[in-house]
């Protein structure tokens, strides 16, 4: 753990594509994953708070998780 940062829960990233970054993610370092769910939730956007929908998964079993959000095209 980086010291003064055992506080954290997770980090983001943001993908292009969530099926095949969680199958690179896990090949590379052997994650497992939650179920994917769609959820719609405030972003901030060219500075302006907007309402987007969005693809998310967290890793599981780790004291740190990674979460992958995928943007739904069009929104």
């Amino acid at each position: 753990m980086i010291a003064g940062l055992t506080d954290l829960f997770h980090t983001s990233i943001v993908v292009d594509d969530l099926p095949t970054a969680t199958i690179a993610m896990t090949n590379a370092f052997g994650f497992t994953w939650a179920e994917p769910s769609c959820i719609t939730a405030p972003v901030r956007l060219r500075g302006e708070v907007v309402k987007a929908k969005r693809w998310v998964t967290c890793s599981i079993g780790e004291a740190h998780s990674i979460e992958l959000i995928q943007q739904v095209a069009g929104e």
